[in-house]
C-alpha cells in the first residue's frame, strides 16, 4: 500500500486534473498491482481507449 503522503505529493507532481479522491487512487493502484493470473487480460486496452479519446 502506497502512504498517504506519497500519494498526495505524487498528485502535486502531476500537470493536470484527476477526478478522483485519493481513496479511489488507492484502490485503482491495488487493482493494478493485483497478480497478472487473476486479472482479465488487458494487454493495450488502456492505448486503444485513448487513442479514442
Amino acid at each position: 500500500m502506497i502512504p498517504h503522503s506519497r500519494l498526495v505529493y505524487a498528485l502535486s507532481q502531476i500537470d493536470t486534473f484527476v477526478d478522483v479522491t485519493d481513496e479511489d487512487l488507492q484502490r485503482i493502484y491495488e487493482l493494478a498491482m493485483q497478480d497478472e493470473a487473476m486479472a482479465p487480460e488487458a494487454s493495450g486496452s488502456l492505448a486503444a481507449q485513448s487513442s479514442r479519446a
